[in-house]
């Protein structure tokens, strides 16, 4: 593939240079059928300390008492991948009362696994669950109404030392563009803020971080400002222990990117994440690549690197995890090499500290995974793991199109 071969090649893009990776062993460890073991994973992986690997499925899993939506049967899956490649699943949800299409990460605590449901509970209407899973089973801690708690929770969940969850919905709340709540350990529910679709953001578009101070820190995919077509580019926000919302930076689309995605990281000076679209390549149309950019404390924005389009992928997803020496390491949704789908498959890739974008993996489709969504974990030894929702040689069809079998992988990707 190619980011095995030993050539070096420079791309000059702005300040920013690609090149190909020398050798990387990348393996699939698990290849989805889209059936009883689950299918499309779009969420961060979770490793423990044997090296298992545990996630979630939007799809398969409990295909009998869960028909499910087009195109694979069942509501979805809380899995684990043994490192030896041995898939197994920890529950299939069934839609209701317990939720269907988990899109998050799971998180560990005192023996569970929790995580979100984008439907499903006992709601009125399908507005998703928080769910926890242990070996004897799964229970649903909360189902969201809608109004004013929100709906579709998709993003990962964080806890604090008093056991309070604290989480986004993408929808719902007082005006239907999302909400940051916070789920006590006796199941309270409260709306810590709603946003208004202004300029404080809209449609929140990660999972949150938390300072030592108690301080939340995440983006919104809309709102802000009154570009990108009139919907807003989207913003970096924090929300205090008071409650209060303050919008650190509010994206343009050009030369800084729009539709930031994926959780937030900080290195204790300065956070780090991706933006879907925008930035100056334009390989993309009019709308941009995305770009991986750099926020000071102070409201500094910086724009490390923006995506071609061409070899180095397109549209980042799922933020960014970076090394001791300061490297960051994501995917790319789209872009690389022709792969016979029209975008391309997506890359993983690796920006230096001096901005120097190297491509790890480029996708190829099928019988290799294709467009990854969900953001990398990196283990001790400096391996890599993720997901793609589709591809893979597990058979199936978890796409509706006949363009792109499979139903997902789980990869790795060692130095």
């Amino acid at each position: 593939m190619s980011n095995l071969n030993r050539l070096i090649l420079f791309v000059v893009f702005g300040f920013c240079f690609i090149t190909a990776a020398q050798a990387q062993t990348y393996t699939m460890l698990y290849n989805f059928t889209g059936q009883t073991d689950g299918g499309e994973p779009v969420a961060t992986l979770l490793q423990d300390t044997a090296g298992n690997l545990y996630g979630t499925t939007v799809l398969g899993g409990n295909v009998t008492l869960c028909p499910g939506p087009f195109p694979a049967p069942g509501c979805g899956t809380v899995f684990k991948v043994s490192t030896a490649g041995s898939e197994s699943v920890l529950y299939g949800f069934k839609g209701f009362p317990d939720g269907s299409g988990p899109e998050s990460a799971v998180l560990y605590d005192s023996g569970y696994l929790y995580g979100t449901t984008t439907g499903g509970g006992t709601g009125v209407g399908i507005f998703g669950t928080i769910f926890r899973v242990n070996p004897s089973g799964e229970s649903v801690v909360y189902s969201f109404t809608g109004a004013p708690d929100g709906s579709d929770p998709q993003y990962n969940l964080i806890k604090d030392a008093a056991n309070n969850i604290y989480g986004v919905t993408r929808f719902g709340g007082v005006d239907n563009q999302g909400t940051v709540f916070k789920l006590d350990a006796s199941g309270t529910e409260t709306i810590l803020y709603s946003f208004k679709s202004g300029t404080d953001g809209a449609v929140p578009s990660g999972g949150l971080l938390r300072d030592s101070a108690g301080n939340l820190y995440g983006t919104t995919a809309f709102g802000g400002n009154q570009g990108c077509g009139g919907s807003g580019c989207g913003t970096i926000f924090r929300l205090d222990t008071a409650d209060n919302e303050t919008v650190l930076y509010r994206f343009a689309g050009a030369p800084d990117g729009s539709q930031p995605s994926g959780p937030l990281i900080s290195d204790g000076h300065n956070f780090y994440g991706v933006a879907d679209s925008g930035g100056t390549g334009t390989g993309c149309g009019a709308n941009g690549c995305g770009t991986i950019f750099k926020l000071s404390t102070s409201g500094k924005e910086t724009t490390l690197y923006s995506f071609t389009g061409g070899s180095d992928g397109a549209n980042p997803t799922g933020g960014v995890i970076h090394d001791a020496a300061g490297n960051l390491y994501g995917v790319a949704f789209s872009g690389g090499p022709s792969c016979g789908i029209a975008g391309g498959c997506g890359t993983v890739f690796e920006l230096s500290p001096s901005g120097t974008l190297t491509v790890l993996h480029s996708f190829t489709g099928p019988p290799d995974g294709q467009n990854p969504s969900a953001g990398l974990i990196r283990d001790a030894a400096g391996d890599l793991y993720g997901t793609t929702p589709v591809g893979g040689s597990g058979g199936g069809n978890c796409s509706g199109s006949s363009h792109i079998p499979g139903c997902g992988i789980v990869f790795k990707l060692t130095p």
